[in-house]
């Protein structure tokens, strides 16, 4: 999920009564620094393109990690408000004990892999013990609900607490458990959307395997995947009518498949195998090179691919370039 969505979660966790348990003024700071703590590995992203794709939802989004996470956090969070503390030249502050403030961060920062484990771009749980993706396919990376949801319950919570801190904590509960509700409902149009795309055929064939997940716009927003024997078809529609909401894209396999074979061997060929999951590949060929862009069907807008790596070769297939698109 988007860093905003992590940061809300986290902060209306700790108003749920979790910052009476650490003796500490920078409770909601250190909560979101919690939250949003895993996402410390987006900085692979700055050794090269390759190490982003296979690092990023590595080791630091692994349960594992949690623990070591919450400590990093906490004495992120400690520095963080001692700093703005001398910037405004406040008092020194004295910290409470380390063990509560590494409880209270632990429980926090479980809710990244969670929330990332939702959308279809998924998490690896079980690292280092096995580097398998898991996917709930019930959000979009951005989902407006989802923020509607949090901020009125953040804002709502605090107003509260200042009369009542049960009150506050309780709408809290409340905020989160609307959030629980509205994800967990996505599972019936996960499961519809699904359901319509083993239904059919394309170009007159069965599927032989199928998919969906959310696509950007309202909650009704999905995209049908499927992959006959022949080609892969991603399919927009409404959860609901199940009808057409856009126009269905067809991949085919490129006929060049040694220029695909080569591209594949690249560095970022194959950090971007490790990660894809519904892979697919075009070929283009001008001014004496070739060009083959390495996609996956999850990430297309209107016909064109996304999250993608731009892999260029020369007439004797040897690299030339390699690039990473977002």
């Amino acid at each position: 999920m988007d860093n905003l969505t992590h940061s809300l979660v986290g902060a209306l966790m700790s108003r749920t009564g979790l910052n009476r348990t650490v003796d500490a003024p920078h409770a909601t700071l250190l909560a979101v620094v919690a939250a949003n703590s895993p996402d410390f590995d987006i900085v692979t992203g700055l050794v090269s393109p390759a190490a982003y794709i296979h690092y990023h939802r590595h080791l630091t989004h692994a349960l594992v990690a949690v623990p070591v996470m919450a400590a990093v956090s906490v004495f992120l969070a400690r520095w963080i408000f001692a700093a703005w503390g001398r910037f405004r030249k406040r008092p020194a502050v004295q910290f409470g004990g380390f063990r509560s403030e590494w409880l209270f961060a632990s429980v926090i920062g479980l809710s990244h892999p969670l929330l990332d484990w939702t959308n279809a771009y998924g998490t690896r749980f079980w690292l280092p013990f096995s580097g398998a993706w898991s996917y709930g396919d019930l959000l979009f990376i951005i989902d407006l609900v989802v923020w509607a949801i949090l901020l009125v319950a953040v804002v709502w919570a605090r107003r509260s607490a200042r009369t009542s801190p049960l009150s506050g904590a309780r709408i809290a509960v409340v905020g989160l458990l609307a959030l629980a509700l509205y994800i967990g409902s996505n599972e019936i149009w996960r499961r519809r959307v699904v359901a319509f795309a083993q239904s059919q055929t394309y170009a007159g064939d069965p599927p032989r395997e199928v998919g969906a997940y959310p696509a950007p716009g309202t909650p009704l927003d999905w995209i049908a995947y499927a992959r006959t024997e022949q080609a892969q078809f991603s399919s927009p529609l409404n959860a609901w009518t199940l009808d057409p909401n856009g126009r269905p894209v067809r991949h085919d396999p490129p006929s060049d498949q040694a220029a695909v074979e080569a591209a594949q061997k690249s560095e970022l060929g194959q950090a971007y195998a490790g990660f894809t999951r519904y892979p697919l590949q075009q070929v283009a060929r001008a001014n004496g090179t070739t060009q083959v862009t390495l996609a996956d069907a999850r990430f297309f807008r209107d016909e064109t691919p996304v999250f993608s790596c731009v892999i260029t070769l020369d007439d004797a297939l040897q690299l030339l370039s390699e690039r990473f698109e977002f």
